[in-house]
């Protein structure tokens, strides 16, 4: 089909939703490129909130726009779903998008893994939106003109990619009209792909085992468990960071160990907290509470055994996946000797597996 000609420019709205990855950027890019060559202007507007969205859309421009979220909060997500608008949903595999925001964003591997575990999280809800156009890993090989092809087509252009020079010149497929979707990747973005030259070392290999268990969200799925390993909260003494071995109890009544760790699907869960205490002569209590942002989900005490290994459970209802759980533990009485170790934590959806609860017990 031919495109418009200068007389006929119109305006679209190109809603892209997608991980922070070099795929999504990519499809923005695009999307980008066919408003300049469709409408007489556009405008660009990245938001994950209403307001955001507001602002930005009381300053944009007459023409397209194109937008983009890849962590959308819960209000900006039901607007899309109650209204049904069309939207591309542009997902990589997750360890992939970790790299890329450890690359992109400076960050390191688990802050990266609570930034992937949010964008998965929140755009796995946009899942059931009437009128959607999915991209992803499964499209690497594809050939780059015949996916703008079906974007265009989906966004309801009636051009073809042939018709579009100016978009042909700028992801620079004039004279490459086989390259594949990955080529294309590779030649634009030089950070593409940098996962397999990423430093091994140990958070990144707990962050890369946590990814791979929230890779189903994107394909439709429901993950039944997650098992978060320590490396995921903090301890505050001697000073701020990643947990990496046992806490001294010793001090005042206080938190020993918390912080924003992992986001998790909305759903009913079920936390199952190992701990393993040692030289708790004189006992102590725990206290333990589960919160996202202000509000606390649940809070469960026990009394501490003088050593040994033990769990409890601990129910809660995660209601907008944006916000990072927070699973905080702290001792009610101050201490005069003993070690507390965080050993692992189990989460699952009671509704697809209903674990039974129990109290804290001291294992055998």
């Amino acid at each position: 089909m031919p495109g418009p000609g200068m007389s006929e420019k119109r305006s679209y709205l190109m809603s892209v939703f997608g991980t922070p990855s070099a795929l999504t950027r990519w499809i923005i890019n695009v999307s980008v490129a066919i408003a300049r060559e469709v409408s007489a202007d556009h405008t660009f507007i990245a938001a994950a909130s209403l307001d955001d969205l507001r602002n930005s859309w009381a300053a944009k421009k007459s023409g397209s726009i194109i937008f983009h979220s890849d962590s959308p909060r819960e209000e900006l997500r039901r607007i899309f779903l109650k209204n049904n608008y069309p939207l591309v949903l542009v997902s990589e595999p997750l360890w992939r998008v970790a790299c890329y925001c450890i690359t992109t964003r400076q960050l390191d591997p688990i802050l990266a893994a609570r930034i992937t575990t949010q964008s998965a999280c929140t755009l796995s809800t946009l899942q059931d939106c009437a009128f959607i156009f999915r991209v992803s890993e499964a499209n690497y090989q594809d050939r780059a003109v015949d996916l703008i092809e079906q974007l265009l087509n989906f966004y309801g252009i009636e051009a073809s990619v042939s018709s579009l020079p100016g978009l042909l010149a700028e992801m620079r497929l004039a004279d490459r009209p086989d390259m594949t979707v990955e080529e294309s990747l590779s030649l634009l973005f030089p950070d593409y792909n940098h996962d397999a030259q990423y430093p091994r070392s140990s958070l990144a290999e707990d962050a890369r085992f946590v990814l791979s268990q929230y890779e189903p969200l994107l394909r439709d799925l429901a993950p039944v468990e997650f098992i978060w390993p320590p490396t995921v909260c903090f301890k505050f003494e001697p000073e701020i960071a990643y947990l990496d071995g046992s806490v001294e109890m010793v001090g005042a009544a206080r938190i020993l160990i918390g912080g924003h760790s992992l986001c998790l699907p909305q759903g009913r869960w079920r936390a199952r907290v190992f701990v393993e205490i040692s030289e708790n002569l004189s006992g102590n209590r725990l206290r333990s509470d589960v919160f996202a942002e202000d509000q606390v989900f649940a809070t469960v005490t026990a009394v501490l055994p003088k050593s040994g290994l033990f769990y409890y459970d601990i129910d809660f209802e995660c209601q907008d996946p944006f916000y990072p759980i927070i699973i905080q533990l702290a001792i009610t009485e101050g201490a005069i000797e003993g070690w507390l170790t965080l050993r692992e934590i189990s989460i699952v959806n009671v509704d697809l597996y209903p674990r039974k609860s129990g109290r804290p017990v001291q294992a055998a």
